[in-house]
């Protein structure tokens, strides 16, 4: 295999290609046998209660890569040896490269600490960042490596952490890229957290925003992802900021729509208003309502009511409030477990033996749904991290 470097990171780019989220963690299980998956999940059940528990990570750069690992193991062999810990002092020794070479390696199970350490570290990281930004490979719609797929989410919550006006362009650039692209499994992951990303940028960073959010190319997902960050932004710049920011959400909301398509998503737009109730835009919301096409609708007369006689504004963003839970070691164990019956899922059925334990019982007993309610803008119970409304709404009310 030939490799390439960039001689201004040294970066051997070749060594960041991807198969693809959650395919690629798919068809790693998949290709196991299935006796392996049962015992991996077996032994997954028991991995919460040593998560917490005390580790001495081994933090000699003289250990090879046995350094970058806890001196205590969970035993998983079908699967991994342990989730990676590793201490300040030891992120501290590595450059640029080699925590990016880290977090590659580990893919959707870094650590918090890695994160806080590539942030601290912006003068360093932004040049690769938009490197990785301008580099055709990493936004491909061809199937690219794994570890850097999940880099590419490292990058976005890692300048999220950093309150620079460059880290700010930078990550709308890459919002607008991944507009361009079109990756809605990629998408999904940032789904809601995007103000909470750029919550603690400069309020200039709304100029580059802005492009985004005005421009009619781009997909109407992309551009309300971008409003909503914006009236964010607006919203703890200044009360003034904020109704300047409300009445350009309802200029493009109530702009003349030449699809049915257009109407829904100006509709949707316009569903931002509900949370910053002004009697000015009243009725452009009921007049939305009224004009929305097909099933799943952005918002009900009802809830405009209930807006109005709530009076008070209600930000969004409060619901998303921290991204970066996606490095809590509940949460990376979690998805190990997702990756793992996933996995199982795709085998053809089978025996089971009469002495498998209570948490296999799912394998052979019909799906029951069994969860609470889901408002329209909660999180969706999938753990896709979309909103409700874009993702099972449609599936669990045919």
């Amino acid at each position: 295999m030939t490799t390439e470097s960039n001689p201004s990171t040294g970066i051997d780019w070749s060594l960041t290609t991807w198969e693809g989220s959650r395919r690629a963690q798919l068809r790693r299980w998949a290709e196991m046998p299935l006796e392996n998956i049962v015992a991996a999940l077996e032994e997954m059940e028991g991995l919460n209660s040593l998560l917490n528990a005390p580790t001495q990570a081994l933090d000699s750069p003289n250990h090879g890569s046995e350094s970058l690992m806890t001196s205590e193991h969970v035993p998983l062999q079908t699967y991994q040896d342990s989730l990676p810990s590793y201490t300040d002092e030891y992120l501290r020794s590595l450059n640029a490269v080699d925590l990016i070479e880290l977090m590659t390696r580990d893919e959707d199970r870094v650590p918090r600490n890695v994160i806080d350490a590539c942030a601290a570290r912006a003068d360093e990281f932004l040049p690769i960042f938009e490197q990785m930004l301008e580099d055709p490979r990493f936004w491909s719609e061809e199937e690219i490596p794994l570890g850097a797929w999940w880099l590419k989410l490292h990058a976005i919550l890692i300048q999220g952490l950093m309150p620079t006006l460059r880290a700010g362009e930078i990550l709308a650039r890459t919002m607008r890229r991944l507009a361009e692209t079109d990756d809605e499994n990629f998408a999904g992951w940032c789904a809601g957290y995007w103000p909470a990303l750029f919550i603690n940028k400069p309020a200039s960073t709304s100029n580059y925003l802005r492009t985004i959010a005005e421009d009619a190319t781009l997909g109407w997902y992309a551009r309300r992802n971008a409003f909503e960050v914006i009236l964010a932004l607006a919203h703890r710049e200044s009360p003034a900021a904020l109704e300047t920011a409300l009445d350009s959400v309802a200029e493009h909301a109530g702009a003349p729509s030449a699809t049915a398509q257009y109407a829904n998503w100006q509709a949707e737009l316009a569903g931002e208003l509900l949370n910053f109730p002004r009697e000015r835009h009243r009725a452009l919301l009921e007049t939305l309502e009224r004009g929305q096409h097909g099933f799943i609708r952005a918002y009900s007369r009802s809830e405009i009511t209930a807006a109005f006689e709530r009076g008070t504004d209600l930000p969004s963003r409060m619901g998303f409030a921290d991204p970066w839970e996606f490095y809590a070691p509940p949460q990376i164990e979690a998805r190990q477990v997702r990756w793992a019956s996933e996995a199982l899922s795709e085998h053809e059925p089978f025996e089971l033996p009469e002495d498998v334990g209570f948490h296999h019982d799912f394998i052979e007993r019909p799906f029951v749904k069994n969860i609470p309610k889901t408002g329209r803008n909660d999180p969706c119970h999938c753990g896709s991290g979309k909103k409700y409304k874009k993702c099972h709404l449609a599936i669990d009310n045919p």
